[in-house]
């Protein structure tokens, strides 16, 4: 059987962010969290609640018209 790549779920969500210049250092100090919380965040940005994404909007300065279409992929 050949070998398939795993496709990533919302990889739109995680260039969205590294666009916008947010690693995880970052992310870390928007959402107050850790470092390696919010690098796993970037990761697998399924993880972000509803809250989070509100203060990515917030603090990260991202239309809520960009977070919505990088959602629906």
């Amino acid at each position: 059987m050949p070998y398939k790549k795993p496709t990533q779920k919302f990889i739109e969500i995680t260039r969205l962010l590294k666009g916008f210049d947010l690693n995880a250092t970052n992310l870390a100090k928007i959402l107050d969290c850790s470092i390696p919380t919010a690098r796993k965040k970037l990761l697998n940005p399924e993880y972000l609640t509803l809250a989070e994404l509100e203060a990515i909007h917030r603090k990260g300065h991202i239309e809520w018209d960009r977070i919505r279409n990088a959602i629906k992929g």
